[in-house]
């Protein structure tokens, strides 16, 4: 489905302001993407949780300590998921309850299952 510029500013700007008031700093936007930086892997996932929940369209998330690495890792989802990099979820540590994917190659024909709903939001 495609979105119109319209929705697709909307959306942006309820993403950057859910990320900023969350602890992230808006890095950069780059069409449709919105990159931001956070302190620690558990705020990016708080900033995820809300994101998701007010978001009006199906945004994919992707947490990962470098910007190359989150942009892969949100690549490989689908809309309405966030996902997590291994060495994010490590940092997280036990603060996380595990409801796993599994363990994916990241590559250009990666697929990762569809999102369930309300997945996060039972995570934070």
């Amino acid at each position: 489905m495609q979105l119109s510029p319209d929705a697709v500013a909307q959306a942006q700007s309820f993403v950057e302001r859910a990320l900023s008031e969350r602890g992230g700093r808006v890095v950069s936007v780059e069409g449709d993407a919105v990159v931001a930086w956070f302190t620690t892997v558990q705020e990016a996932v708080r900033a995820a949780a809300a994101v998701q929940d007010g978001a009006p369209v199906k945004v994919r998330i992707g947490i990962a300590p470098r910007r190359n690495a989150a942009r892969r890792v949100s690549d490989a989802g689908h809309g309405g998921q966030a996902l997590l990099s291994w060495t994010a979820r490590r940092a997280l540590g036990r603060t996380l309850r595990r409801v796993g994917l599994g363990l994916h190659q990241l590559d250009p024909d990666a697929e990762f299952p569809p999102p369930r709903r309300g997945l996060l939001r039972r995570l934070v």
